[in-house]
């Protein structure tokens, strides 16, 4: 459930950042993560940029239950840039 919320905020971040003159939403990104991930989760957050696309790549440790830890989970989004 927490990697969709985490694919759900990069979403959002990447769309809007790709909106002509829009300003960069990587800490609206920032923000929405901690406020709707657990605690003791850890995350980085880096820009993406390749021609004509705009986006997201956020890295994160989510805390396990017990003995048992999840792997590193990477989510990658892209938008289009839009052009006027």
């Amino acid at each position: 459930m927490n990697v969709l919320m985490i694919r759900d905020a990069a979403i959002a971040a990447a769309s809007r950042t790709a909106l002509s003159e829009a300003p960069n939403q990587g800490q609206y990104l920032m923000r929405r993560l901690d406020s709707d991930l657990p605690q003791l989760a850890s995350y980085q957050v880096r820009e993406l940029d390749a021609e004509g696309l705009v986006g997201f790549k956020v890295l994160s440790q989510l805390p396990g239950l017990g003995f048992w830890q999840p792997t590193l989970s990477e989510v990658r989004v892209y938008a289009a840039e839009e052009r006027i």
